[in-house]
């Protein structure tokens, strides 16, 4: 009499297996950060945020999903040459916007968007939610 037990655990193996695989496709978990001055500097230095980000920025929030950066903050915008713009952040920058309010004079600045939002505080994002 043959014996079902290998049978059943080799299909329980393959089934783990397969399980295991099946998320890794998909983008990164976004990430949050509340860095201090000094990381917002170091941030700054190493490109995750633009070279013209505000040093003085308060209440920093950084979120990024592999390539994908937005940050907000209270202060200065992002000193660089910007034009308006009609884009927005796209869906991993939502835990930066407020709720039930549109962001407010977007502006491309090379590669990167910022606006301000209805509280007076910014938001900067570098993946176009049109793309």
């Amino acid at each position: 009499m043959k014996h079902p037990i290998p049978a059943v655990a080799a299909v329980a193996l393959t089934a783990l297996l397969l399980a295991g695989c099946a998320g890794s496709g998909g983008p990164p978990a976004p990430t949050e950060s509340k860095p201090s001055a000094e990381e917002v500097k170091q941030f700054i230095t190493d490109g995750t945020l633009p070279a013209g980000f505000p040093q003085d920025a308060e209440g920093v929030r950084v979120i990024q999903q592999g390539a994908q950066i937005a940050a907000s903050w209270k202060g200065s915008p992002i000193d660089a040459d910007c034009v308006p713009s009609t884009d927005g952040p796209g869906a991993y920058a939502s835990a930066l916007l407020l709720m039930d309010v549109g962001i407010q004079q977007a502006e491309k600045c090379g590669d990167i968007w910022q606006a301000s939002q209805a509280d007076g505080s910014r938001i900067f994002w570098n993946t176009s939610r049109e793309a």
